[in-house]
């Protein structure tokens, strides 16, 4: 008998965003609990050009989607309708995040500005400026204290969501920092910058290890269930799992499949992982082998 996987919502937004862009109709996607639909999403096509990063409301009420025409489009969920658009940006859109209570939306853009948005009103509440190239990922804390971002110029900076005000700046990485990721705890931050992770105290913002074991660019960071254990991806395809106090891994994932997009820790020691291939597996985080299907 075949399991039925609770796909993890960040994956199923990956898969909406594949078939979102290639398709002219509107798409449906559901996710499967047993026999129960939960919920079924009706994404329509709303961007003029490709759709490049998205988010779910922390209450999965609405979907925010940017895309390279320099806006960020608010959908109704479960019925997909376009709810408002935000415009100011004057760059493709990169990263997009919403805060813990789902009240603010922080975009990220090719134009090197980060703005952060009322959703409910639909207007900008702050430009954060400093970065000095495009902002690849930008990320709220769990407990909604700060904003965090991370650009070309190889630079990871604090701000204050509540003032708009940078706090710090962290000008230690080597390449483009293009992912951010936060613990589930708020003790932590894990950026990517080339194929170097490092893991900051959110409390004193210094790094407290470095990890650099993949061969190709880090495109995926994901803190497990408890915190204690790390997944990370790369575009050569492959996913390493690893502690945070370790600088070796403890499982290598290999896969024929190319750059991966996304990690999400499910339940039952299950890992799942999205590649750029529109590949899908899952993982068994305690041995390290794929789950099989049958």
């Amino acid at each position: 008998m075949k399991p039925v996987w609770k796909i993890p919502w960040a994956l199923v937004l990956l898969l909406s965003l594949t078939l979102l862009t290639t398709r002219s109709s509107a798409t449906r996607i559901a996710t499967t609990n047993g026999s129960q639909i939960r919920p079924e999403l009706v994404l329509q096509r709303g961007h003029s050009l490709g759709v490049t990063c998205a988010a779910f409301a922390p209450d999965a009420t609405w979907l925010a989607s940017g895309a390279a025409d320099n806006t960020i489009l608010i959908w109704q969920l479960p019925s997909g309708r376009q709810l408002r658009t935000l415009s100011g940006h004057r760059g493709p859109i990169r990263s997009i995040a919403i805060s813990p209570n789902g009240e603010l939306l922080a975009s990220g853009s090719n134009d090197g500005t980060i703005k952060i948005w009322d959703v409910e009103k639909g207007v900008e509440r702050f430009t954060l400026t400093g970065h000095t190239g495009f902002i690849n990922s930008v990320a709220f804390s769990p407990d909604g204290q700060w904003l965090v971002s991370g650009g070309a110029d190889k630079t990871i900076r604090i701000w204050n969501d509540k003032t708009g005000k940078q706090l710090e700046s962290l000008t230690e990485a080597q390449a483009s920092v293009d992912v951010l990721t936060f613990s589930r705890n708020d003790e932590y931050l894990a950026s990517s910058a080339g194929k170097e992770i490092r893991i900051w105290n959110a409390k004193s913002w210094r790094d407290s290890r470095r990890f650099m074991r993949h061969r190709g660019a880090v495109t995926a960071i994901a803190f497990g269930t408890d915190d204690k254990l790390i997944a990370s991806g790369s575009a050569d395809g492959t996913v390493l799992l690893w502690r945070p106090g370790s600088d070796r891994e403890q499982f290598a994932l290999t896969s024929d499949s190319t750059n991966v997009l996304a990690l999400s820790f499910g339940p039952e020691g299950s890992l799942a992982a999205f590649h750029a291939d529109g590949t899908l597996e899952f993982w068994d985080i305690g041995n390290g082998q794929r789950k099989s299907d049958s």
